[in-house]
């Protein structure tokens, strides 16, 4: 089998993994300008409050599993 760069099949194969990583350079880099922008679109506070709702969410989902652990362990000392 032939080694060189200019082989159809390794063409063929490297194309779409360069496509792939373009598109991953590409999303990452706009993820990361997000917040910038919807700071200064939304004010200084949305990070803030995105911040609090996602702690606020974790609590709820912590609070719900610990409801649902005292509804199925049963009560040793009462």
């Amino acid at each position: 089998m032939e080694t060189s760069l200019y082989n159809p099949q390794i063409l063929i194969l490297a194309g779409p993994v360069l496509l792939l990583l373009v598109a991953l350079l590409a999303r990452y880099i706009g993820n990361r300008k997000n917040p910038r922008a919807s700071r200064s679109r939304f004010g200084e506070d949305h990070s803030q409050a995105i911040t609090e709702m996602g702690n606020r969410t974790r609590q709820e989902a912590q609070r719900k599993e610990r409801e649902r652990l005292a509804e199925t362990t049963p009560n040793l000392g009462h």
